[in-house]
């Protein structure tokens, strides 16, 4: 039961429409990772994040979770990622500082990220052309890692385009 049903008020789709391509973008972007084998050992913690990330966004699209609630568990995992690998914003030479960064950094582009969640294609295009420009930053500083990261989430969004965007109506929404 994982459709969004239109209420013909603001909706403009005539039919029900799944909502959950969120789920097959991640395990996309997991498997391309995967296959990849760079930096699979370090990618462990940020990808545990990202799935309990998932994983909430597909409990919200069950049963609505409170915007507060989201933003702690957000808060939460950015904290875990954090402390648990060498993943941050280290803009400064203070931990404390770097420590709100990265929070302020990883919990308002997910935010975003989800408020931009409104028309068909907009999070995919965005998040692409973003990979795309984090690909040839990374690739220009030697990052191997993220440049794989960067072209697996890129690919991931690129092929959801397909079923989101490249059509008359949309076949399945993010979720």
């Amino acid at each position: 039961n994982l459709t969004d049903k239109p209420d013909f008020k603001r909706k403009i789709h005539e039919t029900p429409i799944p909502t959950i391509g969120g789920v097959p973008i991640f395990m996309a972007f997991v498997l391309g990772i995967a296959l990849t084998q760079e930096g699979w050992g370090d990618m462990r913690i940020p990808l545990t994040g990202a799935f309990i990330c998932m994983l909430l966004g597909l409990i919200d699209d069950f049963k609505p979770i409170y915007a507060v609630v989201k933003l702690i568990v957000l808060f939460l995992v950015t904290l875990f990622i954090f402390s648990s690998s060498n993943i941050s914003v280290n803009l400064t030479a203070y931990d404390a500082l770097n420590i709100l960064l990265s929070l302020f950094w990883i919990v308002g582009m997910m935010s975003a990220i989800n408020s931009l969640d409104n028309m068909d294609g907009l999070v995919a295009g965005t998040t692409a052309i973003s990979c795309t420009f984090i690909f040839i930053i990374a690739w220009e500083h030697w990052d191997r890692w993220l440049s794989f990261m960067a072209v697996g989430l890129c690919a991931g969004c690129l092929t959801f385009l397909k079923y989101n965007f490249f059509q008359k109506r949309a076949g399945i929404f993010l979720g």
